[in-house]
């Protein structure tokens, strides 16, 4: 019902013409950590695995594109790489998700063998460990560490109905009940499940951000606790760290922290000097920093 919706909602506002063109909000669940976390908190986290990897590519190569062009060095500066994290989650064949759905497919699939397999494949992975006391698994996330109780990641995962019960939603008169659920796909060799499903889902979401011109608001949380007038200065600042925020201001620091337009800059500054100068804008600004003596320039 829900992605029905959904659905519905999309197909009334899209506009017929500029699809192409388009201004987009995306609002994500934050990163979840709870006492206790299930399939639910994993799908959320690899999200936001997923956009981290995004922001640290985007803006690393921006950052380092301006500095390269400036001259500056830039070598020492390095940043949290979370590729091994979702090499963890999404890497075929051997994936968590693509384990998850291996064991689904075997009749004497289990949540403890699910458990077991995990515990197999990542042994040597310095960002994953296993319990197999509290049936739990821990990855090491960019922000921080969470372990996920298995209990329930199966049956979470495959989640559906029986084949019978969708034949007989179409034979329903109500074109609502028919349209929410979709007849099954006879010529797919196993059913699809919610890891599956939110797999492909995320990645044509990462494949239409993209193509965009993407801008970031960071929220960092001053507390764990939601209350108002306590700052935790070191959970902020490794929320700082692990967003990334610290290596950007490395790389200004290393450089030029404030970039004005040239013809701002100009229409700024030049009133300070009684005298205008000749020629486009770029000898122009030149003359102008000359004339003020300032040390340090780039244009």
């Amino acid at each position: 019902l829900f992605e029905w919706i959904v659905t519905r909602i999309n197909e009334t506002i899209k506009s017929p013409d500029h699809d192409e063109v388009f201004i987009g909000i995306l609002d994500i669940f934050g990163f979840e950590n709870f006492e206790h976390n299930s399939f639910e908190q994993f799908c959320i986290n690899y999200a936001n695995e997923k956009l981290q990897q995004h922001y640290n590519l985007h803006t690393f190569k921006w950052e380092t594109a301006e500095a390269l062009e400036e001259g500056i060095d830039y070598s020492q500066v390095t940043f949290v790489d979370n590729k091994n994290v979702l090499d963890i989650i999404e890497k075929r064949p051997m994936g968590i998700m693509d384990l998850l759905d291996e064991e689904c497919s075997f009749p004497k699939g289990t949540d403890e063998t699910f458990l077991a397999k995990l515990g197999k494949v990542f042994n040597k992975n310095s960002s994953f460990s296993v319990s197999k006391l509290h049936a739990k698994f821990e990855v090491k996330h960019y922000t921080d560490k969470v372990a996920y109780d298995v209990s329930g990641f199966l049956d979470k995962n495959k989640d559906s109905l029986k084949e019978e019960f969708i034949l007989l939603t179409q034979t329903s008169k109500d074109p609502i009940i028919r349209d929410l659920l979709k007849p099954p796909n006879t010529h797919r060799n196993k059913p699809s499940t919610v890891g599956t499903s939110f797999l492909t889902e995320l990645q044509a979401l990462m494949d239409l951000i993209n193509k965009t011109n993407p801008h970031w608001v960071r929220c960092i949380k001053p507390n764990h606790y939601s209350k108002p007038t306590i700052f935790n200065e070191s959970a902020v600042l490794t929320q700082l760290k692990s967003a990334g925020v610290i290596e950007t201001v490395k790389i200004r620091k290393q450089g030029y922290p404030v970039r004005l337009p040239l013809e701002k800059f100009y229409d700024l500054y030049q009133s300070l000097l009684r005298k205008k100068f000749s020629g486009n804008i770029k000898a122009k600004a030149k003359s102008l920093v000359q004339a003020l003596n300032l040390d340090k320039f780039y244009c």
